[in-house]
């Protein structure tokens, strides 16, 4: 069965990506960070009659949980052949001088580090599979409720 892994899935956009792929027929693993989420997220897709679901704790802010996530999947999820990164921190709607730099860093640590040391984790296994993945990110355009800190002058 094809199976795909959805990080951030127990809300919101991740949710509703689980909800789509199980409803065409793949094997969703849902990659949260919050187990008892998790867990309320594969509830409500049951009730829903969606049975092809299982969990993973995944936290991109912690390398040991990453790494630990990745094993898991190689071991029990050996069809995996499409990576959804969508789990993600926005940040703060407006980011300068006076941003704590521990605000900058989880944002980074999510968004990109974490992001790429999972990548990094799942490649062999998503190479065997001749898998996808595929990157959720936030809009390029400055709005007001994203700002692009690195081509943004205030």
């Amino acid at each position: 069965m094809k199976t795909a892994l959805v990080t951030g899935s127990d809300k919101g956009l991740g949710f509703e990506l689980v909800k789509n792929l199980s409803q065409n027929g793949w094997q969703v693993i849902l990659g949260v960070r919050n187990l008892e989420r998790g867990n309320q997220a594969i509830s409500q897709l049951t009730s829903l009659g969606l049975t092809n679901l299982s969990l993973v704790q995944l936290d991109l802010m912690d390398e040991v949980s990453i790494k630990a996530a990745a094993v898991e999947i190689e071991q029990n999820h050996t069809q995996l052949s499409l990576l959804i990164n969508n789990a993600g921190i926005p940040g703060k709607e407006y980011v300068g001088y006076e941003t704590p730099l521990e605000d900058l860093k989880a944002t980074m640590q999510v968004n990109f580090f974490g992001t790429y040391l999972l990548i990094n984790q799942l490649t062999g296994l998503l190479h065997q599979n001749q898998g996808t993945i595929v990157n959720i990110t936030v809009p390029t355009n400055a709005n007001h409720l994203w700002n692009p800190l690195a081509y943004k002058n205030k």
